[in-house]
């Protein structure tokens, strides 16, 4: 049931961001706000920050021989995701591209220590 809710609603999101884009479910209020702040080509990425919650809680909940398996998986999933935050860029520019710095200068914390603990 929790998977179901956990990967489930990021994905109905996505589809309807993705494949429904000018149908009346788009033009509404209440998936409009999913793709404010964001550039044009990347309105989807408030799904990709919603699956990246659930796969931190993931990779900290998943059973582990040591602490260190733990926070190597943590790296790896925040690994990935600086990565695509990097290649992507995907908020707006306003404000010299400010929530594009915050979100890299927040997700290399978080990256430096779990590399830290390691």
């Amino acid at each position: 049931g929790i998977c179901l809710y956990s990967f489930g609603i990021p994905a109905i999101l996505f589809h309807c961001m993705q494949f429904l884009k000018n149908s009346w479910v788009t033009d509404n209020a209440a998936f409009r706000w999913l793709a404010d702040g964001f550039e044009p080509r990347c309105y989807y990425f408030e799904c990709v920050f919603m699956f990246r919650k659930v796969m931190l809680i993931l990779a900290a909940r998943m059973p582990a021989q040591n602490v260190k398996s733990r926070e190597l998986r943590l790296f790896t999933v925040g690994f990935l995701f600086v990565a695509m935050h990097h290649v992507y860029s995907p908020f707006d520019n306003r404000q010299f591209e400010l929530m594009d710095r915050l979100e890299a200068a927040g997700l290399t914390a978080f990256n430096i220590s779990c590399f830290s603990i390691l």
